[in-house]
């Protein structure tokens, strides 16, 4: 609803986590961003039936893995999707009595067309350019994709492995700010009324925890994909606040509505997100650019 999409919106924009990575020289937040539009236009699709909205979701999601390969565990999320929803759509008038009847009729396997058509535009947007990379460079294509998938050990992953989520537990709360943090209580327990709602991005949520949280070493910008689905649980609370009002009855007591409590949580958050703001005032990507560009004894090269 319009509640809950501009609660998360605004708590995801002054989030200090993502107001920093959003200043430095990073992929994370792009492939955030295509990500999440990822997430919301297929979910939509599998509501709706869509299936342009498939195709525009399949094309997010190609983009995503195309700015980094961390976005292949979306990849996986979708193909999870297919197998269950084809499977679903051929059991379909199958039942305990007449299922080996039904299984003589058959003679075609349904598939489903909404996940498919996601499936193919992933497939025509990244491959060809995954061959041109191949062919260009077949040994850091190589290596670059094993080690992004975890296949393989690089220097920082065999020096830092000893990093894990809990390496940061003092910096949690400044991640996500405390009024963040303690709106998203309230926001966890409204999940028992909206679920059934979002239950693809559950399963996204859950996915990503799956295979994020364990990952040794553990880098704060990992944290970055969690914040969506965090700022979509605190939506909860808020898109649930107006209703509580509502029924305490009369307003003449109760002055503050949802909109007037949202403000108050982004101006608490304000002072974590102005320190995010200021910590990334400096020019070290800069200055470390033009030094490896000096120590390069090929002329002109592009960094």
């Amino acid at each position: 609803s319009h509640r809950s999409g501009l609660a998360a919106a605004l708590i995801f924009t002054f989030s200090p986590i993502a107001v920093y990575y959003s200043r430095i020289g990073t992929l994370d937040m792009s492939v955030l961003s295509f990500s999440l539009l990822f997430l919301f236009a297929y979910d939509l699709s599998l509501s709706r039936r869509s299936l342009a909205l498939a195709a525009i979701s399949g094309i997010f999601l190609g983009l995503a893995i195309l700015v980094k390969y961390s976005a292949f565990i979306y990849l996986l999320l979708l193909i999870v999707s297919w197998f269950f929803l084809s499977v679903k759509a051929n059991l379909e008038g199958f039942s305990l009595t007449n299922w080996r009847k039904k299984l003589l009729e058959k003679t075609t396997l349904d598939i489903d067309s909404v996940s498919t058509v996601a499936l193919f535009m992933v497939f025509i947007l990244v491959v060809p350019l995954a061959l041109i990379l191949r062919r260009g460079d077949p040994y850091l294509f190589k290596l670059q994709l094993m080690t992004n998938l975890g296949l393989i050990n690089d220097f920082w992953q065999t020096t830092g492995g000893a990093l894990s989520i809990f390496s940061y537990r003092e910096n949690w709360l400044w991640w996500l700010s405390i009024p963040a943090a303690l709106t998203l209580i309230l926001g966890l327990f409204c999940l028992r009324y909206e679920g059934k709602k979002i239950r693809f991005l559950l399963l996204a949520f859950f996915l990503t925890a799956f295979f994020v949280l364990p990952r040794r070493p553990f880098y704060p910008r990992y944290f970055l994909l969690f914040l969506p689905f965090i700022s979509i649980f605190i939506g909860l609370f808020f898109e649930h606040l107006e209703e509580l009002w509502s029924r305490l009855g009369n307003r003449k007591y109760l002055p503050l509505n949802w909109r007037a409590i949202l403000l108050i949580i982004i101006l608490l958050m304000a002072p974590s997100s102005l320190l995010a703001w200021q910590s990334t005032r400096h020019n070290l990507i800069e200055r470390t650019g033009e030094y490896v560009k000096s120590q390069k004894k090929i002329p002109n090269v592009w960094l």
